[in-house]
């Protein structure tokens, strides 16, 4: 359609230009640590399943979890004695489950057409709604990865901890021992549960201890905790955790839980109808994760527009292979009142 001047390739140009660091982007920014923190990390591997694909309503995939567990011991038999237990190779079917949406819309000209008069470049104001609405996803992404942490934490094995007791499925550590002891602790607790690569996701529980560890590492009384935390993995999300799971920081496991996205649409644009454009986006925060995008041209009330789709499809999944009843992979620990 002619009478539209904003050309795609024009606007993913201006998309690129505006992330990561520029001005703009802190007018919108994306609060997404804690999941950045994971899927830096996650080790499960996925096949999608032949044709639920493009076309289908549904999107199936196979999840391949490692399980390694323990084998018997056993008194030596004879020679003929053949084993007897199969090596697998575990996996699970899921579906691609969870669909999120944000849209905008778009003068492109007419007598209305905000763009006419104003100072602005057209492509450039287009990526800076892209930008609002792709983080708007990130962000919501990473609420339902901390939601998904409060709903599958796991039982604590380490109960001979000198920190803190249980209380359910959380361990409840007063406000004055959230101190370098716990991190110690907090680092045999994962070992116990076996948590390979296991890292902790804090908000502001223990923000201040490990600055200012960080900050005093140089000085000969600070080099001690410095070395400490230093030791263990720490992911810092002190925006999203003291609003999503406040007074809670968690040990996990990597490799014992998953966020999946797919896509219906390819990153080449498509139009499958005149006036409708269909790809799919990276997200600009997200390692791996990409969303599909819906372009429709239109004439509506005396002025040219474009309708803004993006869409999010994904699904967290737990490990469900592991060896022992009721660890998840998450450990919870909650700050409690006391002095």
């Amino acid at each position: 359609m002619a009478a539209f001047n904003v050309t795609l390739p024009n606007v993913l140009a201006a998309l690129d230009e505006l992330m990561p660091g520029n001005i703009h982007a802190g007018d919108n920014p994306a609060d997404v640590a804690s999941l950045v923190g994971q899927l830096n990390r996650q080790t499960a591997r996925f096949d999608f399943i032949q044709g639920s694909g493009r076309g289908s309503k549904k999107r199936q995939f196979l999840a391949h979890w490692t399980k390694l567990c323990a084998p018997t011991v056993s008194s030596c038999t004879t020679v003929c004695d053949l084993a007897s237990a199969m090596s697998t190779d575990d996996s699970t079917t899921y579906t691609i489950d969870q669909c999120k949406e944000v849209k905008f819309l778009e003068d492109q000209g007419g007598p209305s057409d905000r763009f006419r008069l104003a100072p602005y470049d057209r492509e450039m104001e287009i990526a800076k709604q892209l930008v609002r609405h792709l983080n708007a996803l990130d962000t919501h992404l990473a609420e339902q990865y901390i939601a998904f942490l409060v709903a599958n934490k796991g039982a604590h094995e380490f109960t001979e901890a000198s920190i803190g007791s249980a209380n359910g499925l959380d361990w409840e550590v007063p406000a004055n021992q959230w101190t370098d002891d716990l991190a110690l602790e907090m680092s045999l607790a994962a070992q116990i549960s076996r948590f390979p690569q296991a890292y902790i996701l804090d908000g502001l529980n223990l923000y201040n201890v490990i600055r200012k560890a960080g900050f005093y590492g140089a000085n000969d009384n600070g080099r001690g905790e410095a070395a400490i935390w230093n030791s263990m993995t720490y992911v810092s999300d002190p925006l999203k955790m003291r609003t999503a799971a406040a007074d809670t920081t968690f040990v996990i496991n990597p490799g014992s839980l998953a966020l999946v996205t797919d896509n219906w649409h390819t990153p080449v644009p498509e139009s499958p109808a005149p006036g409708h454009t269909i790809f799919s986006i990276n997200s600009r925060n997200l390692p791996g994760v990409s969303y599909d995008v819906t372009r429709v041209d239109a004439c509506s009330s005396n002025t040219y527009v474009t309708s803004w789709k993006i869409v999010a499809n994904y699904t967290f999944v737990l490990n469900p292979e592991g060896c022992t009843e009721n660890r998840t992979g998450i450990l919870s620990y909650k700050k409690i009142a006391g002095i």
